[in-house]
């Protein structure tokens, strides 16, 4: 039987899982989209690559933390 506290961490994880779906297409395609995700797919190194390919200024977008990567990668 699922208890209360394991349905809700269940219900969170895919909804954060399809709204990463979602915004990984909008910003493989409009990389300015970026600007209205959510903090969390802001902070998404992977979500922010994608948006960067298709437009470079997405960066601006990019958390702290993603833009320090991002700068510090080889």
């Amino acid at each position: 039987t699922l208890r209360p506290m394991d349905i809700k961490n269940t219900i969170q994880f895919f909804s954060v899982q399809i709204n990463k779906n979602i915004v990984s297409i909008f910003v493989k395609h409009t990389g300015n989209s970026l600007e209205h995700a959510s903090d969390d797919l802001r902070d998404d190194v992977d979500i922010v690559k994608l948006a960067i390919d298709n437009w470079p200024h997405s960066v601006y977008f990019a958390s702290e933390r993603v833009k320090n990567i991002l700068e510090n990668a080889p």
